[in-house]
């Protein structure tokens, strides 16, 4: 197999992470969008005049967006963390692909 086949495989293993990074990079996008969305829909739904006639009902429809933006910065924070690894992981194949390979004796 020798020094083409290896270089076969880490091209492979790195066109992985970078597929793999990519599908992180969407999946924090889509968690940033609903973390917008949370404040338009808490807004609307305070703004409504029936919330203020039934003080539990206004209390849980400003709780529910607020714990959904919680768990949507927990997830987009993961998001990140895996995408740095990712870029690491990337990095430190690229160099070892780009090493010049040494002479044997």
């Amino acid at each position: 197999m020798g020094n083409n086949g290896k270089d076969v495989v880490l091209e492979c293993r790195i066109a992985q992470i970078e597929l793999e990074h990519e599908v992180l990079l969407r999946e924090m996008e889509i968690a940033l969008v609903g973390m917008i969305g949370l404040p338009v829909t808490a807004i609307t739904l305070i703004l409504q005049f029936a919330l203020y006639q039934n003080g539990l009902l206004f209390l849980v429809s400003c709780l529910l967006p607020l714990m959904g933006w919680v768990y949507l910065d927990n997830y987009r924070s993961e998001r990140k963390e895996k995408i740095v690894a990712k870029e690491k992981e990337l990095e430190s194949l690229t160099v070892e692909l780009t090493k010049s390979p040494k002479p044997s004796v």
